[in-house]
């Protein structure tokens, strides 16, 4: 072929290349536009489920696209990010791609300009678990080493949920914190984490406020105990389902090699090694017999877990369940999740028995409430324990009595419930809402049998019902036997039964707002009332025929002055005879000290020396006073001579050395005897 004819062929074939390129550059283009966009993702089925996934998320909704993560900020970067695209484009395209994608994110993909970049100065941000908010901040996290690990964003935002494209990983927080957490009790701590709720919570009508409860040193166990289950160990042999080389395996043990390469250098999900710790509130005490089985309800104090047969019954009362005269009423300490152990706790120092239960004890409910329902566990017992056998008497004289089917089997059901409360074996202290409602019944039915097998029989009150008139339900669920209980305040001892019904109702000296609700204060003693002479001095003078006489109320102080000693016998009492007017004056004269003084001298001849008297016996008793106290705080070890010498002590804090300087005096010697032999 000649040169000429050569030269068509060439031009020919240099135009078809410049099509070519001309047509391949927009090509290119556009095929490396739609391999950067989350569609092209699709034409691989295994990644149909991460699509899915990141177009449900808020990337998706913002149309974040993939490349803005999986390729790191730069050109270098993205480059590198598309090489490693297309080499799996072809190992899927021959077959050879693996079952599970995996990629990595890095730190500057998520905080590039535009994205998290002002991440790290955000500072606290609220991360939401459900009804929890837990304050969290990215800084430390990202910037300083935590547990010894150098974490990354994607440490706890990953894709290790299915169907959750990034999401927090809570089981990454759960083996940071908790992992070994008794060597840094800072990271097993609540507060570390999240603090109380900021709004009280009602269980049953009794409304709980936590931060209330914390001051007083009431730690979270005591209401939560067995919330976090699982120790997150390492087994060996899940190394093997990575790891294949001999060479790999022997570093098992190396921890803080085996953290930088799986936490810091890649994303190794935690669970992938360790074993799964979990962190949630326990089912409620019994909860879980009734319904599927549940890790967190294994041990951790779950008693019922061992001795259901010997604590079902009390079990089943503590929900407030298995009564047939009342609706379900669950205990308020059941609704906060307390069980067994929060209140049946050994003793200090002393040991249990082997196979014996351990009883509850007072201590275990002042520690959590505090000294304000001192006495309240012994009341509940003693007046529901009489309450029942009162009932189950009155069910015992109306069973012979019923004459109708429909009578027979409400008494039936009444022994039932009274059973049940027996059976409890708390005497009322597992459930006293409960306990009351069902013997309440049980007491109407076993009265309407009698009633109407006897028209003339006069009704018989509920046994619980306190002999007082109250409108307030005080006295009938928490302060039940109130009624008997005395208060000693200096100068004078305050009766209950002596009140109630007449001052008023229990409003008329408490305040009632909702116990535990903010603002609102339960029980206290309002100003007003803690001045008795509001009441017992009116406008006129006790009078001693309507029972209002001085020593009906101070009582200690009458029987100082008259020389009666706390074993009964009589001493000398040189004031016996001397009205309590004709020192004090018309009362309520304060001070008293003040008041005192002009009447001694009176008395006396008009003779000062009697008055300086009266104020050197106060001043040498009160210094006198403050020197014992102090003598027996040092006395450590209980005794029954420290106890007699307490003894003493609170007989002439009452009792003023004017009223019997004598016996004042011998009183302070048998003070003295005491505490010299418990001192020994």
């Amino acid at each position: 072929m000649s040169v000429a004819s050569r030269r068509p062929l060439l031009v020919r074939v240099g135009i078809a290349f410049l099509v070519a390129f001309l047509v391949a550059i927009p090509a290119g283009f556009s095929f490396v536009e739609w391999s950067v966009q989350p569609g092209f993702c699709l034409n691989c089925h295994l990644m149909i489920p991460y699509y899915k996934s990141w177009e449900d998320s808020a990337h998706g909704k913002k149309q974040v696209s993939c490349v803005q993560c999986h390729y790191e900020p730069g050109i270098v970067e993205t480059m590198k990010g598309k090489v490693m695209a297309l080499n799996m484009v072809v190992k899927y395209a021959t077959g050879a791609e693996g079952t599970k994608p995996w990629a990595q994110v890095s730190d500057a993909s998520c905080m590039r300009g535009g994205c998290h970049s002002q991440r790290l100065l955000a500072g606290a941000v609220k991360f939401d678990m459900g009804r929890v908010s837990i304050p969290f901040n990215h800084t430390p996290h990202l910037l300083e080493m935590r547990g010894g690990k150098k974490l990354r964003c994607t440490s706890c935002h990953s894709q290790i949920v299915q169907g959750e494209h990034l999401s927090v990983t809570v089981t990454t927080c759960f083996t940071c914190h908790f992992k070994g957490a008794e060597a840094d009790p800072k990271m097993g701590d609540c507060r570390t984490c999240h603090g109380p709720p900021e709004k009280p919570i009602d269980l049953g009508g009794f409304v709980f406020e936590h931060e209330a409860y914390l001051e007083r040193g009431v730690t979270c166990e005591s209401c939560h105990p067995g919330t976090t289950v699982g120790t997150g160990e390492v087994p060996e042999k899940r190394c093997l389902s990575c790891h294949g080389v001999v060479e790999h395996l022997q570093r098992y043990g190396e921890t803080e090699f085996i953290h930088a390469k799986h936490v810091t250098t890649h994303k190794v999900d935690c669970l992938q090694c360790h074993t799964e710790i979990t962190h949630k509130l326990r089912p409620r005490p019994g909860a879980e017999v009734r319904g599927p089985a549940s890790p967190a309800s294994d041990g951790g104090g779950n008693c019922a877990a061992c001795h259901s047969s010997t604590h079902g019954v009390g079990e089943t009362f503590f929900r407030g369940e298995g009564g047939r005269g009342a609706p379900p009423t669950p205990s308020a300490m059941w609704l906060a999740r307390v069980d067994c152990s929060g209140c049946h706790r050994p003793t200090p120092g002393v040991l249990g028995s082997p196979g014996k239960a351990v009883p509850a004890k007072e201590f275990a409910c002042l520690s959590c409430h505090g000294p304000a329902f001192a006495g309240m566990m012994g009341r509940w017992q003693e007046a529901y324990g009489t309450a029942t056998e009162a009932v189950a008497a009155a069910l015992e004289e109306a069973l012979p009595k019923a004459s109708e089917p429909g009578e027979r089997r409400a008494l039936e059901d009444a022994a039932h419930d009274v059973a049940l409360v027996r059976a409890d074996g708390s005497r009322g202290v597992h459930n006293p809402w409960y306990a009351r409602k069902l013997l309440e019944s049980a007491h109407a039915r076993s009265e309407g049998v009698l009633r109407a097998a006897d028209p003339a029989r006069p009704a018989s009150p509920f046994p619980l019902d306190p002999p007082f008139a109250t409108n307030m339900t005080c006295a009938l669920l928490c302060h039940v036997g109130i009624e008997k209980q005395d208060i000693r305040s200096p100068g004078t001892r305050f009766e209950h039964r002596r009140h109630l019904g007449k001052a008023g109702d229990c409003s008329a000296c408490h305040s009632t707002g909702s116990h535990g609700r903010p603002g609102e204060e339960h029980g206290v003693v309002k100003p007003e009332a803690r001045d008795c002479a509001s009441c017992h001095h009116g406008p006129k003078a006790p009078d001693p025929a309507a029972g209002r006489d001085c020593a009906s109320c101070h009582v200690a102080e009458d029987r100082f002055l008259r020389g009666q000693r706390a074993d009964g016998s009589r001493g000398d009492a040189m004031m016996a005879e001397v009205s309590c007017d004709a020192c004090h004056g018309e009362p309520p004269a304060k001070p008293v000290l003040a008041s005192v003084q002009p009447q001694c001298i009176a008395c006396h001849e008009e003779d000062p020396s009697y008055g300086a008297m009266a104020a050197d016996w106060s001043r040498d008793a009160r210094a006198w006073m403050e020197e014992a106290e102090a003598r027996l705080r040092r006395i450590r070890k209980p005794s029954e001579d420290r106890e007699r010498a307490e003894a003493v002590l609170l007989r002439l804090r009452f009792s003023g050395p004017a009223h019997n300087i004598l016996l004042f005096e011998e009183e302070k010697e048998a003070f003295d005897e005491a505490a010299s032999a418990a001192e020994k």
